[in-house]
């Protein structure tokens, strides 16, 4: 339901300091291009790859990453914001699924800088 989403745009400077320690997801080169928290959630476009941050169950406790090689991925999609409820939408395509974020309304810019940022890395690898 897109008016229960609340995807906001985090600091990826910040998210990568943190990422090198707890826990130590990223790698020495690798670095947040793009991040976005929606509710407990993170969905993360690094320089090398899609990070999807599930914090499951009512505590939050048990927490599942899911990691997205970029040169894995197949393709990408973007949709703009409508009028009334939705914002905008980000789909990638790997062999096996396909990685899905919604946004909240009013981030028309980050969804093209995510745009730029999947092209750059997907197409020109």
């Amino acid at each position: 339901l897109g008016f229960l989403n609340d995807a906001h745009m985090k600091d990826p400077v910040e998210l990568t300091s943190t990422l090198r320690s707890s826990p130590a997801l990223l790698q020495d080169d690798e670095s947040i291009e793009a991040a976005f928290k929606c509710g407990r959630d993170l969905f993360l476009v690094s320089s090398k790859r899609v990070i999807v941050i599930d914090k499951k169950g009512i505590t939050g406790k048990s927490v599942e990453y899911k990691s997205y090689p970029l040169m894995y991925n197949k393709a990408f999609s973007i949709e703009t914001e409508g009028h009334l409820l939705n914002g905008s939408e980000v789909k990638i395509y790997t062999h096996d699924e396909r990685i899905k974020q919604e946004l909240a309304k009013g981030q028309k810019d980050n969804v093209w800088a995510i745009h730029e940022i999947l092209s750059e890395k997907m197409l020109n690898d």
